[in-house]
């Protein structure tokens, strides 16, 4: 596993990338989002706030063409966490990859890990 520990904060909605868990044939990233429920709320807000399906782009100096699948996830009481599977596999060592997140509904929700 190789650690990540890269945030950011949206709209009320604090997101992580945590970690990458490494395979043979393909890695599998970690993204949790977080928003403090409030006894009041009758609707999740976490659910209104993230409005459509997050993508995961990755680039290398190299030029590899990484394909990364959004494989779901699920969640409670304002956390949600989710996976995404890239293949070919990331290196183990992750000087000059570029991860970018971002969700495809709102233009607005986008972060950039660079390692």
């Amino acid at each position: 596993m190789i650690p990540v520990l890269q945030s950011f904060t949206k709209d009320q909605l604090f997101y992580a990338i945590t970690s990458i868990r490494q395979y043979q044939n393909a890695s599998v990233l970690h993204v949790v989002v977080d928003h403090e429920v409030l006894d009041e709320e009758e609707e999740p807000v976490i659910h209104t706030l993230m409005g459509g399906d997050f993508m995961l782009r990755v680039k290398d100096l190299a030029g590899t063409q990484y394909s990364c699948q959004n494989r779901g996830g699920g969640g409670f009481d304002g956390h949600t966490a989710f996976q995404f599977v890239i293949t070919p596999p990331l290196p183990d060592k992750l000087e000059g990859i570029e991860l970018h997140l971002f969700e495809e509904e709102k233009d607005d929700i986008s972060f950039t890990c660079r390692f």
